[in-house]
């Protein structure tokens, strides 16, 4: 019985010359033209589809060039291992189920179907399933302008209904191309999209944008606009925005430098953070621009893990940053911390308010009205 890995049906074709092989590299030669080659099946393969001999013989039995199957010529049974040539490349051969899948009509589509067709057909079909959903439906509309990936300005405008979980439905995306964003053209757009809504039945009865000048100016003139088609619209600044900003404010620059280059030197040198993990301590946060609250959340992490900070500076003060260590043992600067997250978290919680999918103004409302005991 033999043992080891199974040749390839490739070896068929070619013949082993052991008296001409070194210790290394083994021969063999082509039983149809007699060449005598190294004996690697990817030379060999190559060898096949140059080979004259070879195609003039499978010629001969009358076999298709586009797909062939080449047997041993000492045994044509069902069972023998055969070498499958397509294209003029030899592969191994299939199986009746793999050949029977391969005959089958489905073919996948391409990528110009996927971003042409079939995403129109889609963009249709969620397009009027939003429209029944929202049609009869109260809803309030927000606008906001970005750029793309390209760098291509674009403008976004969605409608919510608190009256599902506060599911948000796009309504349009515009390519504003070369036009300047003026508040009389933004207000064209908003204009235009709360009529686009009316058209399948969804009412609109707010209007909420961020708190740049130009949309601030809009707001206005939507509310002082004089059309009986749109009605009446309360409008309003982003409330999740302006609390951004008044967290910009009220930030101590001093601290946020002093907490942000100890979470560095820990998280960023190798000895300082083992250390500092053998003393139990959690993963420190680092603040981030484009992401609200982030700041809190570091100055959070930082006093949780003052205690393991301080243990490390304490036990390896040699070894540390000799400014690394002077602020983690400053006790007023983990005291000023502490008051300064104080403040800065009764704005974090007013923000994971007003940014919920279910907020609604009187939401808002309260947490302002919560803000104002803030010394």
């Amino acid at each position: 019985m033999s043992t080891g890995r199974k040749k390839d049906p490739l070896w068929q074709y070619f013949s082993e010359l052991p008296g001409e092989s070194d210790k290394k590299t083994l021969r063999v030669k082509c039983k149809y033209c007699n060449k005598n080659m190294v004996g690697l099946i990817a030379r060999m393969k190559a060898h096949l589809t140059k080979c004259s001999d070879y195609k003039s013989k499978k010629k001969n039995f009358g076999l298709g060039a586009s797909s062939t199957t080449m047997r041993n010529d000492s045994d044509s049974s069902d069972d023998d291992d055969g070498v499958e040539v397509v294209d003029g490349e030899p592969i191994a051969k299939k199986t009746r189920e793999d050949s029977s899948a391969s005959t089958s009509s489905y073919s996948p589509p391409n990528r110009k179907n996927i971003g042409g067709t079939m995403l129109d057909e889609v963009n249709v079909t969620v397009k009027s399933d939003m429209e029944k959903y929202l049609r009869g439906k109260v809803v309030f509309m927000a606008l906001d302008s970005w750029s793309n990936i390209r760098n291509e300005p674009i403008v976004c405008v969605s409608v919510t209904s608190t009256e599902d979980d506060g599911k948000v439905y796009l309504i349009d995306t515009i390519d504003t191309a070369d036009k300047s964003h003026t508040s009389e053209y933004l207000l064209t757009l908003a204009v235009d999209n709360i009529k686009k809504c009316q058209s399948f039945g969804c009412q609109v009865r707010s209007f909420v944008t961020d708190n740049a000048a130009d949309m601030a100016k809009m707001r206005i003139e939507l509310m002082e606009l004089e059309d009986d088609e749109i009605g009446d619209v309360i409008t309003y600044g982003c409330s999740a925005h302006l609390l951004n900003l008044f967290a910009k404010d009220i930030q101590k620059l001093e601290i946020n430098s002093k907490v942000k280059k100890i979470m560095k030197y820990f998280k960023y040198h190798h000895f300082p953070g083992a250390t500092y993990k053998e003393a139990g301590g959690k993963a420190l946060k680092l603040p981030q621009g484009v992401r609200w609250n982030t700041l809190a959340d570091c100055l959070e992490s930082y006093v949780k893990n003052c205690h393991c900070l301080a243990k490390v500076c304490s036990d390896h003060r040699a070894l540390l940053d000799l400014e690394i260590v002077r602020h983690v043992q400053d006790i007023e600067l983990k005291e000023n911390i502490e008051e300064y997250l104080k403040k800065l978290k009764k704005v974090s919680m007013g923000l994971d308010t007003v940014q919920r999918e279910t907020c609604i103004l009187s939401d808002c409302t309260h947490t302002w009205k919560d803000l104002l005991s803030l010394d």
